[in-house]
């Protein structure tokens, strides 16, 4: 299978959860910076640079041992966790895009919700995450929504809701992992 991208606002939990994969073993790319392109048959990931930015309490939740204080910059409190640099290919396969939402899913027991997005609905999910140096480029707006139209053709797209509680985090991974093993449990 092929790595699991997340996206979504400032806060909704994205460096959180990517760290909750890193401590349970899984290679984690790269944090606040992943070039995503399409390919004749899948999307595939580029990571920026290798490293998390989390606020201490998420690094306090989810390390057991220290981790030393390397603050991000000196107007914020997150620190950085370097993660180890890749060996290999310079891009991976991705497998499915997670949009997380602030908004709880009242349809599943635990608290933790799939919803397949559309192609169109995907395609503004992933243009709303882009970033976009220049707006009012309008050759850089065309190609950016044939890119993201090509690539949400290809890559299944989901919203993710959970409580925001980091002792629900192993059982969200669980439940991802689970979902791309079983795509039943996504709604379309």
């Amino acid at each position: 299978t092929g790595r699991k991208a997340f996206a979504g606002n400032t806060g909704a939990g994205k460096s959180t959860l990517a760290a909750n994969f890193q401590t349970a073993g899984y290679q984690v790319l790269t944090d606040d910076g992943l070039i995503v392109t399409a390919g004749e048959s899948c999307s595939f990931a580029l990571p920026v640079y290798p490293g998390l930015r989390l606020w201490p309490q998420s690094v306090a939740a989810l390390f057991e041992e220290p981790v030393p204080d390397a603050k991000v910059s000196c107007y914020s409190e997150k620190q950085r966790i370097k993660l180890p640099i890749q060996v290999g290919p310079s891009s991976a396969k991705l497998s499915a895009l997670y949009i997380l939402s602030s908004v709880n899913s009242d349809d599943a027991a635990d608290g933790i919700g799939f919803k397949r997005l559309s192609p169109r609905d995907a395609c503004i999910e992933l243009i709303r995450y882009s970033f976009q140096l220049d707006v009012s480029n309008i050759r850089h707006a065309a190609v950016l929504m044939a890119s993201a139209s090509a690539i949400t053709q290809q890559l299944p797209v989901f919203s993710l809701s959970y409580p925001r509680d980091f002792s629900i985090l192993p059982a969200v991974h669980e439940a991802i992992l689970e979902q791309q093993n079983n795509p039943v449990i996504a709604s379309v």
